[in-house]
């Protein structure tokens, strides 16, 4: 829109909500390298702390042989004490999701504690 000169470079800023200086430095990045120019630069790039493949397979291979009654929680923290493997609960959790060898436990329905309902004060 600033490009064809249908909006100015100040009210786009603010429809932004970012200040002028701001949008000028993002606007002198697009002339220069076009749509591309605005994609974050790690985009696409690994996560320098994402955890090894092979430690996530091996980790639910563990669980498969000899942890496959022990919830995620407890399978970590024995998978590091007995086996030296360290990863996150998290990891665990999703990897052992998406092999199909645990399921998720829904939340429960939103209830009020003991079952008990809310105390309304009335005026």
């Amino acid at each position: 829109m600033v490009s064809r000169r249908l909006k100015t470079l100040k009210a786009a800023s603010l429809e932004l909500g970012i200040s002028y200086s701001q949008a000028k430095r993002i606007y002198k990045r697009y002339q220069a390298g076009g749509d591309e120019a605005l994609v974050h630069g790690n985009k696409g790039k690994v996560s320098n702390n994402k955890t090894d493949e092979a430690i996530i397979a091996k980790a639910v291979e563990l669980y498969r042989e000899k942890y496959y009654d022990f919830g995620p929680t407890l399978a970590q923290e024995t998978i590091l004490e007995r086996d030296k493997l360290e990863l996150s609960v998290n990891t665990l959790r999703r990897a052992l999701l998406t092999a199909g060898l645990w399921k998720q436990k829904k939340k429960a329905a939103n209830t009020e504690a003991a079952g008990h309902p809310a105390l309304v004060l009335e005026n």
